[in-house]
């Protein structure tokens, strides 16, 4: 149960599933029941989106009282001082959605269908019939899966989602790289120039001293995520 304080005049009751995998990934489950006045069989996309925000925020909160003061500052290291603020790959299971249209290609229209999508997952990359009223969105923040049956699918978009969320840390890795790169060419400036700044002693000092302790945090992160992409597999369809 999670019990974070809420501003005042707002009730929200969170029940959390938690999977922490040995191949390196982190995973949050739910069940949707109600949404302010609408039920769960009505919930409207911009009432998702709003949830979705405190999901994501709630759930940094969580793991981070879960993890070690090293965990804790590697994350923080990784994304810049803000690792609350972290993005996370989503993965939504509906039965059913309005309207409901034949085919996947209905709904990417390039207007406020798609658009109302997109508000959940991102920009949606893929729309695809999966059978018997099925259909698969994904976009670049998460995916959705629609139909009676969509639940068959979770052996296929558990693992989908795994690497999704890899594939951006991955990035965030390569982002903080080129940061460590940055420091090291204003060091190497500085000492061409040490006239230009009469701080330039202390600034060279910080910026190699900075510089090793963040690819020491790197070079532990890289290997965990070698690790767990080595350690990823790819269940066949279930049906």
């Amino acid at each position: 149960e999670i019990c974070y304080p809420e501003d005042e005049g707002i009730v929200q009751v969170e029940f959390f599933g938690i999977h922490v995998s040995t191949r390196g990934y982190v995973c949050f489950g739910l069940h949707i029941d109600s949404i302010m006045t609408r039920t769960a069989d009505n919930v409207p996309i911009d009432l998702l989106t709003r949830m979705a925000v405190d999901i994501v925020q709630d759930t940094s909160k969580i793991l981070g009282d879960m993890m070690s003061s090293h965990q804790r500052e590697t994350m923080k290291m990784i994304f810049q001082g803000f690792p609350e603020k972290r993005r996370k790959f989503a993965c939504y299971i509906a039965q059913s959605i309005n309207p409901w249209y034949a085919s996947a290609v209905q709904y990417l229209d390039r207007g406020d269908t798609e658009n109302e999508i997109a508000q959940i997952i991102g920009p949606v990359r893929l729309g695809k019939d999966l059978g018997d009223k099925h259909f698969l969105f994904v976009g670049t923040l998460g995916l959705l899966c629609v139909g009676a049956k969509s639940y068959d699918y979770d052996a296929f978009l558990v693992p989908y989602c795994s690497l999704q969320a890899m594939m951006m840390m991955s990035g965030q890795v390569y982002d903080r790289f080129n940061h460590i790169i940055q420091m090291l060419d204003e060091a190497m400036g500085l000492t061409e120039q040490p006239d230009s700044d009469p701080y330039a002693v202390q600034r060279v000092q910080y910026l190699v001293a900075q510089s090793g302790t963040e690819l020491g945090f790197m070079d532990v992160t890289v290997s965990h995520l070698a690790d767990s992409i080595d350690k990823a597999l790819m269940p066949p369809e279930p049906w």
